[in-house]
């Protein structure tokens, strides 16, 4: 029985450890690890917090998404809708084509709409002729909401949108450099001044002929192709060739172009659309980019209108047709619309606030010219630093090093005499004395500052003493082997300075 005993203590210990040793408790589960709620319990699922984590990042994520999808697809409703009341008129033809029977005739109402076909209608409805109805209508809410007619009702721009993920040039329009003769039709942001050309043309021409209208405006374009297409299809006649005669080549060239550039039409030929654009400049529906803008320019790649010039928050409301791309493209959800004052609030800088503000110190801006011999090549900067400085009241450093002169037959450092660093020093103050004598005259408070040392030591040094908001010069542009003999200024302040730096090429070779 001792034996026996002693045979079960051995395996009891053995089972629970070494003899002598003391067993680890056991671990008591966290009240904190325990989930909350059920939606906790469902974050936490079977794989752990860290996939809990993950769908609560990704439903902030869809939440952050939710609202832009919805009113681009909102957006996308409200164009089939337009479409679907546009080709509504063609529905009795199709159904007495069909069953044999009378329908009513329904006229169409797209035209009635139409501002351009009214100004062209205007010399033959005689003196004493009160204008009402629809074409004033759009004009005035055209005044409220910009082009809202090109991106959400012109049946054209539907059709547009519909086929153009069928072309190579699915995405934003393209802006390539014009060249000398297209530099007269081309705008700042790449579209085109001939559609107001083309705009004045088809007045001119109504004078002659109505139908002349016709072959310009798009919305007379939309219901001739869509009165052939479906008055031929519907025939009893045989209509591959007739409906080959009578679809207007130019529908299909828009299209065609539309496979080419997005919304090439819209952007450089339609006539219509550049009378909206010229009334859509005093627009109250506004796009409002806020302060959480990174600069990524997403915005201004998926623009087919090129309707945001340079800067994200800058917008050309002659161009935007306020499809809402640009609020679904923002990953930051920087950019909204509306109405009123939030709407027309810009977007300013965090440090350089305008003029005026209460308890914001004035920002300082540092203009560098550091080469006398070069004074025309720096000065190219002043105008830049002269239209910030008055927009929001900033103060102005004119910044000029005089650099040590170094002798060709040796290389050690030759320090001028006195009277040679007086005379040069007194000539760099008139020059700055003057340019600050006409910021002055302009309301532009600036100051001069002379420094007798390296340049790039000159310019980050004394940025950093006076504790300079931006840094602005004029640079070369030299590259290759240019920049390796002479080396670059501008290069070197970029790499040492820890503030904002503006530089100007100054001229396009080296």
């Amino acid at each position: 029985m001792a034996v026996r005993l002693s045979e079960t203590y051995r395996a009891r210990e053995r089972e629970r450890g070494a003899p002598g040793k003391r067993r680890r408790p056991r671990r008591r589960a966290s009240r904190r690890a325990a989930p909350t709620n059920a939606r906790d319990e469902a974050h936490r699922g079977l794989l752990g917090p860290s996939v809990g984590h993950a769908a609560r990042g990704m439903e902030r994520a869809a939440q952050r998404w939710r609202v832009p999808m919805i009113d681009r697809i909102a957006r996308k409703l409200v164009q089939l809708g337009f479409l679907a009341l546009f080709l509504y008129p063609f529905v009795p033809l199709v159904y007495r084509r069909l069953t044999f029977r009378e329908a009513p005739v329904v006229t169409s109402w797209l035209l009635v709409w139409d501002p351009l076909l009214l100004l062209a209608r205007l010399p033959r409805l005689g003196q004493g002729t009160l204008v009402v109805g629809a074409p004033l209508l759009l004009v005035a809410l055209t005044l409220v909401a910009g082009r809202f007619f090109c991106g959400w009702v012109c049946p054209l721009g539907t059709i547009l949108d519909l086929i153009r993920p069928l072309g190579p040039a699915h995405g934003r329009a393209l802006r390539r450099s014009p060249g000398k003769l297209a530099r007269l039709l081309t705008m700042p942001n790449g579209n085109s001044y001939a559609r107001y050309y083309l705009a004045l043309a088809a007045l001119g021409l109504s004078l002659l002929s109505l139908k002349l209208v016709g072959l310009l405006d798009p919305l007379v374009l939309f219901h001739r192709v869509a009165t052939v297409i479906v008055a031929d299809v519907f025939s009893l006649r045989n209509p591959g060739f007739d409906i080959y005669l009578s679809v207007s080549l130019l529908f299909l060239l828009v299209l065609l172009l539309e496979l080419w550039r997005p919304r090439f039409w819209c952007r450089h030929l339609c006539p219509l659309g550049a009378l909206l654009g010229w009334l859509s400049r005093w627009t109250l529906l506004n796009r409002r980019v806020s302060e959480a803008c990174n600069y990524c320019g997403r915005c201004r790649e998926v623009c087919v209108m090129n309707a945001i010039p340079k800067e994200t928050h800058d917008t050309d409301y002659r161009e935007c047709h306020f499809c809402l791309a640009c609020e679904a493209a923002c990953p930051r959800q920087a950019i909204s619309f509306g109405l009123g004052p939030l709407a027309r609030a810009r977007w300013q800088p965090k440090r350089l606030t305008p003029a005026g503000t209460a308890g914001e110190p004035k920002p300082r801006l540092l203009a560098g010219v550091y080469v006398p011999r070069e004074r025309p090549r720096a000065e190219r900067i002043l105008p830049h630093v002269e239209g910030i400085a008055a927009k929001f009241g900033a103060a102005v450093t004119l910044l000029q090093v005089v650099e040590p002169i170094v002798p060709v037959s040796s290389a050690e450092v030759y320090t001028p005499s006195g009277d040679q660093l007086s005379e040069r020093l007194s000539r760099a103050k008139e020059y700055l004395e003057a340019i600050q004598a006409k910021m002055r005259l302009r309301g532009i408070p600036a100051e001069v500052h002379l420094v007798s040392k390296a340049v790039v030591d000159g310019i980050c040094e004394t940025a950093e003493a006076l504790q300079v908001d931006l840094i602005a010069m004029a640079s070369h542009g030299r590259t290759g082997a240019a920049r390796v003999f002479y080396g670059s200024v501008a290069a070197g302040v970029l790499n040492r300075v820890d503030r904002p730096l503006l530089i100007i090429r100054s001229r396009s070779g080296g």
